[in-house]
């Protein structure tokens, strides 16, 4: 099979699409086509769930294989068939091993993935063959009903393109409905039912019996098949219009159903009008997207529209004003009234953005395509000054561009490259859209390409690179000091590099591998080993300590420790200078670790804090505790949960300050981060929002800034929570640096 990982080509995807039917190389094809898939040009067709939502991809994908094949697939469907109803019956039992492994505490079983792929590429190929497969659907019919329901969805989709054999299984699916319900969307049960509406149009009749069921569930399922089946099942308008005072579920079915249907009757619309002001958010945004579907009176609804844009309650899938938006784009040219709304989810202040800004620009492209041009950018200044050399810069994007800006937001630097990071040592790892790295210098200069499969960012002036699956590191100019020689590396810090050696990956099965971690040690800057590998994990140096897991000890990966594993701290002439009596231990920060005690679960773990000698300084007695940081710590009493209060206490263990947020980040710059139960701000000391809790996520305060976000627009604040830089659309690298692991 090594052909069919080559480029991709007809004969390469033919002859993978034959060994999908063969036993002995179904496997193995599943994998090659995949990777096929992968290399194909330019666009997103590895996405499996591309491919499912869109036949055209199928076509473009095997169709060109499909034809060569055409004297074999008599032959060929049928294996394949049988292939894909094993490969199904597989991931079942896997998953019923798996769970019964979870209840008992025992080993995971082997791994399913080979299984898992071949199932997928077998369904794509059974849809790719059209009405060819209707001969042959015979079996895969008969097993609907007789496994689980992640079976019957499989089951279904892979009759998504059948010809008039599909409606074999309008009987069998009729029952799994009438039985189960709806239990995933998109469902492949209802994708069967419409497509088999194409040949019966009594198939919509028989969903019609769903709607006079007494079992709410059973009416929900019929609701949501005839929003699958759509304009063909408009004769049951009646009986959906009476199930919108039912409960929450039913109304919200029943009006996205009558907008799928295209019932635009005028009692349909006053339905339309009085839930568009229901206090509940989702009956309103089904209504907002059935609206947007009958694209009826614009005058009478986009004002409706426009006012579910200022919709404020939360939703837990989609919000309101999302829909309105996207109901607003559906009236087109007849929306203009709703340009002065949408324009404003483009300009407002950061913390009224709940709309993609995406979707907003894809709606006001759709009302008015010269408007489409309407794009948030941050106001550009130019830095004049030069730069001191110790100046920090940061990453961030223009126009689809790297560039680098000082603290008060001046460009001081554009690249041409995509995509970067930080500067450490006066380098900065930089990306081309072609995903080539280079390495530049703080003025912008191309200091060298690499030719490494990896390259990470720089730390004592040496940055990590990886060769196939073996790492080293090379030095600013870009010549090998440590030739990749390792299974994994961690940053240099305080003079020291970790490497791991001894690592094996054991196959378990199905194309499913497990690795098996080696042991650590440490080199020095001319990859000399200083400290031998003997350690099960070893995390980079910090204050002169690293935190060590014993010989003999379940290795684990970065460093980190798995519960039940005692660790200590070496120095840095590899004596163990703390015993490894520990259960976690973090990196020392002001002389003091957090550790927590080796117990029977983690419900009973309780954390304090040692010297770099080991000594108790604050005995174990919280349920959190982080690093301190200018000669304060967070903790978290006994009793409390994350959603309930942070304590601030100093050095001696007493009490600075209680912080009315149970989820407090570490404290950076005299601010830290914390969550509101809604959104993130940032606390002083004393507890006071410096900053308004108003985004989804914040990074810590780094040289002044902190990089925020809300829904898709990012930005960088001050201290005082001024913006800097943003807000805009278009992401921030990553943030300030920290020695870590690289494998």
């Amino acid at each position: 099979m090594a052909e069919c990982v080559s480029d991709p080509g007809v004969p390469e995807r033919a002859d993978c699409l034959r060994g999908l039917a063969d036993p002995a190389r179904v496997v193995e094809s599943a994998w090659a086509l995949g990777t096929l898939r992968l290399k194909a040009d330019g666009d997103d067709r590895g996405a499996p769930g591309a491919l499912l939502r869109d036949p055209s991809r199928l076509t473009r994908e095997y169709g060109p294989a499909l034809a060569s094949l055409d004297s074999e697939l008599d032959r060929l469907i049928p294996a394949w068939v049988a292939r894909f109803l094993e490969a199904i019956e597989k991931v079942r039992r896997w998953s019923e091993d798996l769970a019964r492994a979870l209840r008992e505490g025992s080993r995971n079983p082997a791994g399913s993935e080979g299984a898992i792929k071949s199932k997928l590429e077998l369904k794509f190929a059974l849809q790719a063959v059209g009405e060819r497969i209707d001969p042959h659907a015979g079996p895969i019919v008969a097993a609907l009903g007789t496994l689980d329901r992640d079976c019957d969805e499989d089951l279904c989709e892979s009759l998504l393109h059948a010809g008039p054999a599909i409606l074999s299984a309008v009987a069998p699916v009729i029952r799994l409905l009438e039985e189960r319900g709806v239990w995933r969307q998109p469902s492949g049960p209802l994708r069967v039912l419409a497509r088999a509406s194409q040949f019966d149009t009594g198939v919509s009749e028989r969903i019609g019996l769903f709607l006079r069921s007494p079992e709410e569930r059973t009416r929900v399922a019929g609701l949501l098949a005839l929003q699958a089946i759509g304009p063909p099942a408009r004769g049951l308008v009646p009986e959906i219009f009476a199930l919108r005072a039912r409960s929450e579920e039913e109304r919200v079915c029943a009006l996205v159903a009558l907008g799928k249907l295209g019932s635009g009757t005028s009692d349909v619309l006053a339905a339309l009008e009085s839930a568009l002001g229901d206090p509940n958010g989702y009956v309103r945004r089904a209504a907002a997207h059935a609206a947007g579907m009958l694209k009826a009176e614009p005058d009478r609804f986009v004002p409706l529209l426009v006012a579910a844009c200022d919709w404020t309650e939360p939703l837990h899938d989609e919000s309101l004003p999302e829909a309105a938006v996207a109901a607003l784009g559906q009236y087109g040219p007849r929306g203009r009234l709703a340009l002065p709304r949408m324009r404003r989810f483009l300009n407002g202040p950061i913390a009224e953005r709940t709309v993609p800004a995406e979707s907003v620009r894809r709606a006001i492209a759709a009302i008015d395509p010269a408007d489409a041009a309407v794009l948030e950018q941050p106001s550009l200044k130019k830095r004049t000054a030069p730069l001191a050399p110790d100046e920090p810069l940061f990453a961030v994007r223009q126009n689809g561009r790297l560039c680098y800006i000082d603290r008060e937001g001046a460009v001081a630097l554009e690249t041409r490259y995509h995509w970067g990071t930080l500067f450490v040592n006066d380098r900065a790892v930089v990306h081309d859209e072609d995903e080539r790295t280079f390495v530049i210098d703080r003025s912008g200069r191309d200091v060298f390409a690499s030719r490494w499969d990896e390259l990470k960012c720089y730390s004592e002036g040496l940055a990590a690179i990886r060769a196939g699956d073996r790492w080293g590191f090379v030095d600013v100019e870009g010549k090998a000091v440590v030739e990749p020689a390792f299974a994994a590396v961690s940053d240099f810090s305080e003079g020291l590099a970790g490497f791991e050696v001894g690592r094996t990956v054991e196959l378990r099965g199905d194309g499913f591998s497990w690795i098996r971690h080696g042991t650590r040690g440490f080199l020095d800057h001319e990859g000399q080993v200083v400290i031998p590998a003997r350690w099960a994990c070893a995390t980079p140096f910090r204050e002169g300590r690293s935190v060590v897991g014993l010989p003999g000890d379940e290795p684990a990966a970065h460093g980190i420790a798995h519960h039940g594993r005692k660790l200590g701290c070496i120095d840095r002439s590899g004596r163990l200078v703390i015993e490894a009596r520990w259960g976690w231990i973090e990196p020392f920060s002001e002389g003091l670790a957090v550790v927590n005690q080796v117990l029977p679960t983690r419900d009973d773990e309780l954390y304090g804090y040692i010297d770099l000698v080991g000594s108790e300084v604050i005995a174990p007695a919280y349920k959190m505790a982080s690093a301190f940081a200018g000669g304060l710590a967070l903790v978290r009493p006994p009793g409390e949960d994350w959603r309930g209060k942070t304590v601030l206490i100093d050095r001696a263990n007493r009490v600075v300050s209680v912080l009315p947020c149970g989820f407090v980040d570490r404290f950076a710059e005299g601010r830290a981060v914390a969550w509101a139960g809604e959104s993130y701000g940032y606390l002083d000391h004393d507890g006071a929002w410096i900053v308004e809790p108003q985004f989804d996520e914040g990074s810590d305060f780094w040289n002044g800034l902190a990089r925020v976000s809300r829904g898709d627009w990012h930005g960088l604040i001050d201290h005082a929570g001024r913006f800097v830089w943003g807000p805009t659309t278009e992401p921030i690298p990553d943030w300030a640096p920290t020695a870590a692991w690289r494998d």
